[in-house]
């Protein structure tokens, strides 16, 4: 028996994370403390209830409270940092100077190929996190747009093509 339920926790522990099992243990334990079994008895089945009905309850709650909790973070939190990566990329884009737009322009009229810049054209968008090395050379770098500053551009170029279309 000891077996298969050693057999049974290790195969929790290799598909599930130990914050998602600190989690569900935490919503486990605090709807315990919220639910005695007294009251549980009281609404469902004021006669009697069977403690193992009684758990049984509190692990459905839970894992409903916990999956609708986890759902809600892994639709909300993505999304959340996006926009706020975003924010921070619209500071430093109304920071840049006619050169560097210039350069950024290349990068991204060259669609993914990187732009051999010398190094004091280079200093101040690398130094903000726009463009990152990616081919070192004594004589020359190569260049590309880092990937959060490449989805701004885009959805910034994007919309701004959504506005020249409607304003037409």
């Amino acid at each position: 028996m000891w077996d298969s339920v050693s057999k049974i926790v290790i195969h929790l522990i290799d598909k599930v994370s130990f914050t998602a099992m600190f989690l569900f243990t935490l919503t486990f334990g605090l709807l315990w403390f919220a639910i005695p079994y007294e009251m549980a008895t009281y609404y469902l089945a004021p006669r009697i209830l069977p403690i193992g009905i009684y758990w049984g309850f509190l692990f459905v709650c839970s894992s409903g409270v916990f999956l609708f909790v986890r759902a809600i973070d892994n639709y909300c939190y993505p999304r959340f940092k996006r926009w706020k990566a975003f924010r921070a990329w619209e500071n430093i884009y109304a920071t840049l100077s006619q050169e560097d737009l210039a350069i950024v322009e290349k990068l991204v009229s060259q669609d993914g190929a990187p732009l051999e810049l010398k190094k004091d054209q280079a200093i101040s968008l690398v130094s903000k996190g726009i463009i990152s090395v990616k081919f070192f050379h004594p004589m020359f770098n190569s260049y590309l747009l880092t990937p959060s500053f490449r989805a701004f551009i885009f959805n910034r170029y994007q919309t701004e093509i959504l506005k020249v279309k409607k304003g037409a």
